[in-house]
């Protein structure tokens, strides 16, 4: 329906919305886990989500007409996605695991950037199951704002391939506004 240009803001403001619980739920994963790394995360993270809400929110308000916008029609009990995100989270952390060990901590930063790109759960599980074995805590949350980061712009290149300017604009301008808001990742160096 983005496509058609009608609604256009609304849609946005409902990716933005999507966004922002995407980022809450990385943030509420990471406590649950390693509850160090959201020291380093935390802030940046609660930042980029009033972003996207505030984002959402206008978008919404300012195109409002009263129309409610449809949910798709997918089932909720489907097992392929459940079976991709296993397969996919047994990879990426097989890969994390393995480049972690062998490179250095820039491994697992590009691994965590790389499939952040697809699917930034498992590549937020996937480093937060590295913290305080292989990898420092810190290097666990550049990895993990990284993933965010790497996930906001694939899902920007998405909208932008799917969507029309006025629906992929207003998202991209939110993305980029949540992801200044995240410290600049501190120079990594090799492990003796």
């Amino acid at each position: 329906k983005a496509e058609a240009g009608t609604e256009t803001g609304r849609y946005a403001g409902a990716a933005c919305f999507a966004a922002m619980v995407s980022v809450l739920r990385v943030a509420v994963v990471t406590l649950i886990i390693e509850p160090g790394v959201l020291a380093h995360t935390g802030l940046p993270i609660l930042a980029a989500a009033a972003i996207f809400a505030g984002a959402g929110t206008l978008l919404l308000t300012r195109e409002a007409s009263g129309a409610a916008l449809e949910p798709a029609n997918r089932n909720p009990f489907d097992i392929g996605p459940l079976l991709l995100f296993a397969i996919l989270f047994a990879i990426v952390s097989t890969a994390s695991a393995a480049i972690a060990g062998l490179i250095d901590d820039r491994g697992l930063i590009a691994v965590s950037a790389i499939s952040g790109t697809f699917d930034v759960d498992v590549a937020v599980l996937s480093s937060l199951r590295l913290a305080r074995q292989a990898v420092s805590l810190e290097t666990v949350a550049i990895a993990v704002l990284l993933a965010l980061a790497a996930n906001a712009l694939g899902r920007l290149i998405v909208a932008a391939v799917a969507g029309p300017v006025r629906y992929w604009t207003p998202l991209g301008v939110a993305s980029i506004a949540a992801a200044a808001v995240a410290p600049k990742p501190q120079a990594i160096r090799p492990r003796a």
